[in-house]
């Protein structure tokens, strides 16, 4: 990357070349303190509709930003003493150092004397950063917040996202898309010096296509892959190189299925990160992230296929919401059928709350599934199984399911009335009966019908 070698280039600098760099849509926390939770929520949701990353200023401003948690000294205090792996982004090899003696390198900073490259990330964010965030981030933007759809998980399902991370100058996380389709939001708590503390490039998802064809020009995977590009191989891109500069109390928000890298340029840059997600993701993972993560058996870390079944059961999403909920789950329940004259015998089993991944793709299996009897703990999902994927004791597999097909059938019936009451309560005397005999075009009724309000 350029910036091993020389001073990193400005976010003004890189806009003045023009193509491919073009600016983050901007805005400042005072565009939505004034609007209530619901119009927040709208506010954001068109943000992550549009696909393009936006920042949002001056969190560091409000009255509830506490200076006395929001700095590295407290985060020193507030985590363990023990030894964790520190990144050297130059070398890429880790190192044990204490997170302590990290920050120490501040002080080494002041006295003009900084490692450089060094990169702790996933740290555990203390439980005291968590409420401190909740002081002040409405609803929409948080963790498990009102948007978030691993809050429909259990807890000890739901995957761990919440996360810290300190750098020094010139420690860079490289172009990548986040797990699972997730939204990805970077809050800087701290930086060293009085001009930016890291400088943010990101796509938009109109252009997912044109950075996948890039990204494989370059040798790598557009979804598996972190890799470092440097400014003046951006400049080679045929789609939108979104820049910016990010200060303390800066979000940078990158919606779903879109690629980011950051570089901190700041002697010192300490932030919290984690992904959410929104419906747009649950898309896109079905869609296009998940037949990928499939081909080349990368693990699904979001357990996503479990969160249609949940969501419905809960049944306390919104009504696009949930009617999109319910026509990925249709598909999900089309997806296993088995078309033959009769089922097979079924195994039902009883995980006792513990996920069941297929031991070849990784996926998190949902429900239905082939177990190897012989191999004890071999499980296997559809698409592997009629892709030719397999264990060597393929005669001896039994059909399993986690949940039986009549339980999806009343949750499916449950989440329709619920649907249909939601809607006739909102209009008071309907032009036409709602069709409620194709399930596989029934949610999709309900959007179309609730946007156009044709009651």
């Amino acid at each position: 990357m350029d910036f091993l070698q020389q001073s990193p280039p400005s976010a003004q600098d890189l806009l003045r070349t023009g193509e491919p760099f073009v600016p983050f849509s901007e805005y400042s926390v005072q565009d939505i303190t004034h609007l209530s939770e619901d119009e927040t929520t709208g506010w954001v949701e068109t943000k992550l509709r549009d696909g393009k990353p936006f920042v949002i200023r001056g969190f560091s401003h409000l009255k509830e930003w506490d200076r006395s948690i929001w700095n590295n000294e407290r985060l020193g205090s507030l985590s363990s003493s023990a030894a964790i792996p520190v990144r050297n982004c130059h070398t890429g090899r880790d190192a044990k150092m204490r997170l302590q003696d990290l920050l120490s390198q501040t002080e080494c900073a002041r006295a003009g004397n900084v490692r450089e490259f060094l990169y702790a990330k996933d740290l555990q964010c203390p439980q005291a950063w968590i409420k401190a965030l909740e002081a002040f981030l409405p609803s929409a933007m948080r963790h498990l917040g009102s948007l978030d759809l691993f809050r429909m998980l259990p807890k000890e399902t739901a995957p761990e996202v919440l996360m810290a991370y300190v750098g020094t100058r010139k420690s860079s996380s490289g172009f990548h898309r986040c797990f699972s389709g997730t939204v990805a939001l970077n809050l800087l708590v701290e930086s060293e010096g009085a001009g930016p503390g890291s400088l943010c490039f990101g796509t938009d998802k109109i252009s997912q296509a044109a950075y996948d064809t890039y990204m494989e020009r370059l040798g790598k995977s557009p979804h598996t892959d972190w890799t470092d590009v440097s400014t003046t191989q951006l400049k080679s891109a045929d789609f939108p190189i979104y820049v910016t500069h990010q200060h303390p109390g800066d979000l940078v928000i990158f919606p779903s299925a879109t690629a980011h890298q950051i570089w901190n340029i700041s002697s010192m840059v300490t932030k919290v990160v984690w992904n959410v997600m929104h419906s747009s993701s649950l898309v896109s993972f079905f869609d296009y992230i998940q037949p990928f993560y499939q081909r080349y058996c990368h693990a699904d870390t979001g357990r996503v296929p479990l969160i249609p079944l949940h969501a419905l059961i809960r049944g306390s999403l919104g009504t696009e919401d949930e009617a999109l909920l319910l026509d990925v789950f249709l598909k999900l329940l089309d997806d296993e059928a088995i078309e033959t004259d009769s089922d097979p015998p079924m195994k039902i089993v009883d995980t006792q709350g513990a996920v069941v991944e297929c031991n070849f793709c990784g996926l998190t299996i949902w429900n239905r599934h082939l177990h190897c009897e012989q191999c004890g703990d071999f499980d296997l999902c559809l698409t592997c199984f009629i892709t030719g994927r397999s264990c060597k004791h393929v005669a001896d597999y039994t059909w399993a399911e986690l949940i039986p097909r009549a339980y999806c059938m009343e949750v499916i019936q449950s989440t329709r009335n619920r649907l249909r009451d939601r809607l006739l309560s909102r209009f008071k005397r309907p032009k036409y009966d709602l069709p409620f005999k194709h399930p596989g075009l029934i949610s999709l009724k309900l959007c179309a019908l609730f946007r156009r309000q044709e009651f």
